[in-house]
């Protein structure tokens, strides 16, 4: 997050923290149901619809295969990266 302070965007005074355009993206992605093979939208552990163990996946590589026929993935804990 972009967590300013000053005004940085158009959107608010600088109370609160702005959130980019992909991190917007991204935290949209995790209500919705992934299917295997697609690409990770974001780094962070994934959980199948229907439950079952999450897993760890790597932004921009194949999710992998749900434990049951019909099953997705749903982002559950975005990875937080400290620069």
């Amino acid at each position: 997050m972009n967590l300013h302070g000053d005004g940085c965007c158009e959107n608010h005074s600088g109370s609160i923290g702005c959130v980019s355009s992909s991190e917007r993206q991204v935290i949209g992605m995790a209500g919705k149901k992934l299917n295997p093979g697609m690409p990770a939208p974001a780094s962070g552990q994934y959980r199948p619809t229907g439950g079952g163990s999450e897993v760890t996946a790597v932004k921009g590589k194949s999710l992998p295969p749900t434990p049951k026929k019909g099953q997705g993935w749903k982002l559950v804990d975005k990875t937080k990266h400290k620069s």
